[in-house]
């Protein structure tokens, strides 16, 4: 049963670590939200460590680069995590190959010009090629902009065709464009794999990511990682199955349906909805915003 907290400082005796979601938890993609700082500063003071953990294709210096210019409060010694960056590890270490045949050769889809290059510095394991012909594997790491966003899936047809499979480095299916809801690489990915597409996925809700976060504290149980996040289906199903505690921000992502609560019904009640909506699995607490 999901206990209905007003802020971590409730269960502070539960979790030796914090791993915080960013879009919906830590910001609403321009600003930080009111008390976060001071959350984050909470942390800190009583010595809890602290993962922000990112469905980001990007590298995660680029993801706390972002971060800070949003004004969030972050230390060196804060960690950062995103997708992007367990695949980029995985690929130059050798744990994941598509091909045995020396670097694997990736076409791939970004969001921006250069995007990919810079992804890809300095990368043992990685080539990156710019024809399906001779790609070992489709890198989907971002939707490329409004007018190209058609290209991308001219070029997953044509992969398809071709049986190459595709590595998804951000399992979001959704994603904020000029003030509206577009499909992101999530969603991309996930007509692939109805179509018959071979797909890795790198990301929450995924293994990968949350087993990257849990190497950084190999000396504490599972059980005392605390995953934050706003996302039902991602943070939350994923961190259960991963074995860590879970906490569900619902004045994030779900902030309008829990807005428009009936009379008489309580959070829990619509949460217990939401929950078998979007994942089935039910978090261990529930506030409104970090704090």
């Amino acid at each position: 049963m999901t206990v209905q907290i007003s802020s971590l400082g409730e269960v502070a005796d539960r979790f030796d670590v914090a791993v915080l979601d960013q879009f919906g938890v830590l910001h609403d993609g321009r600003r930080p939200f009111p008390e976060v700082n001071h959350a984050l500063e909470w942390l800190r003071r009583t010595n809890k460590g602290l993962v922000i953990l990112s469905n980001s294709g990007k590298r995660a210096d680029l993801n706390r680069a972002r971060i800070g210019s949003l004004g969030l409060d972050l230390r060196q010694d804060d960690h950062v995590v995103t997708s992007g960056e367990v695949c980029w590890h995985d690929l130059d270490s050798g744990v994941f190959v598509v091909s045995k045949n020396g670097p694997q050769r990736l076409f791939a889809i970004a969001g921006r010009e250069g995007d990919a290059e810079t992804w890809a510095s300095g990368n043992r394991g990685v080539e990156l090629v710019f024809d399906l012909e001779s790609a070992d594997a489709v890198l989907l790491m971002g939707v490329p902009g409004e007018g190209s966003a058609g290209n991308a899936e001219n070029v997953l047809t044509q992969a398809l065709d071709r049986d190459i499979p595709l590595v998804c480095s951000n399992p979001d299916r959704s994603r904020y464009l000029d003030g509206r809801i577009a499909p992101a690489t999530g969603s991309l990915a996930d007509t692939y794999s109805d179509r018959g597409g071979r797909v890795s996925w790198y990301g929450k809700p995924h293994g990968a990511v949350f087993d990257a976060v849990c190497s950084i504290f190999p000396d504490i149980s599972r059980k005392r990682i605390l995953m934050v996040g706003d996302s039902l289906e991602h943070d939350v199903a994923g961190a259960r199955k991963a074995g860590l505690a879970t906490a569900f921000v619902y004045g994030g992502i779900h902030a309008s349906e829990f807005a428009g609560l009936t009379e008489g019904e309580s959070i829990a009640e619509r949460l217990e909805h939401l929950v078998g909506t979007f994942s089935g699995s039910e978090p261990d607490f529930a506030l409104p915003i970090l704090t």
